[in-house]
């Protein structure tokens, strides 16, 4: 196990840790090929990547808070930090990531991962790339952070805060989005005490492996101003699992004005021998 420490000029390391300068994807290449598990402490300052940490070693990446900023140059199909290939074994928290601008049909990425998300904030610029997306996760848990993107539909294209895939439930807690579409989850997730900020709030969408069921408490969603329509909570059944659903004191704000979507609750499920249930209470 060590302890990487990247900074600025100017900056310095405590006593033991293994001095990286501004290297941050030295310190992760470096972190990958030392027994693990390892920290990778990240100082105030700007770091341009992209970054990726491609080891199954448990790594630490903790930055200073907001002071610590991770961005890319404005490309198309980039993710600034990939801890995706870890899983479970990669933690990241206490830093800021601005998303880069591209101008393909490719995703651009703030965060890839499927491990733990701590006290992370994520920016996407006012003229994003096609479908970009703040964090993607796939299982893992993102607590005490942010995703702020624009909420408005670009001609062909939009941006969602959070989004996970079917290999495991997540856990969102915590935390404000905003965004086109706040929270799009498939496969199972437990939401407690999120913001959201959208055209849709929280879309749920039942996928195995990771079960179908869903959870959301204590948590507020609303339109943004100017919206001209809006969706709460939006689910569906997948294609091999049924869709279960539980909302305790969740509220929901709709203030849209056009004719087109607007509605607070609803399920969908079309398809042949699945079935949709829905629980909600205050």
């Amino acid at each position: 196990a060590a302890t990487f420490c990247v900074h600025q000029p100017g900056g310095a390391c405590g006593p033991g840790q293994v001095d990286k300068g501004a290297d941050l994807q030295g310190a992760l290449a470096d972190a990958l090929a030392a027994d693990g598990p390892d920290d990778v402490l990240v100082g105030p300052g700007h770091y341009s990547g992209p970054f990726t940490y491609g080891g199954l070693q448990p790594v630490n990446i903790r930055g200073a808070g907001d002071a610590t900023v991770l961005s890319a140059p404005n490309a198309d199909g980039t993710t600034v930090l990939d801890t995706w290939v870890a899983g479970a074994a990669a933690s990241v928290s206490n830093l800021r990531i601005d998303v880069p601008v591209g101008n393909s049909s490719m995703w651009n990425m703030g965060l890839q991962t499927r491990g733990t998300v701590t006290g992370v904030n994520v920016a996407v610029p006012p003229n994003p790339t096609f479908l970009t997306i703040g964090v993607q996760m796939d299982g893992g848990t993102f607590r005490r952070g942010s995703v702020t993107a624009p909420t408005q539909e670009f001609p062909g294209y939009y941006t969602i805060a959070l989004a996970s895939g079917t290999s495991g439930p997540v856990l969102v807690e915590d935390s404000a989005f905003q965004g086109f579409e706040a929270l799009t989850l498939v496969g199972a997730a437990t939401v407690r005490r999120v913001t959201a900020v959208s055209r849709t709030g929280f879309a749920f969408q039942s996928e195995n492996p990771a079960g179908g069921v869903f959870l959301i408490e204590d948590s507020l969603w609303r339109t943004p101003p100017g919206a001209i329509d809006g969706v709460g909570l939006h689910t569906g059944c997948g294609s091999n699992v049924d869709l279960q659903v539980t909302a305790r004191n969740l509220t929901l704000v709709n203030g849209a004005t056009g004719s087109g979507f607007n509605y607070g609750v609803a399920a969908i499920c079309n398809r042949v021998g699945r079935s949709a249930s829905l629980d909600l209470s205050s």
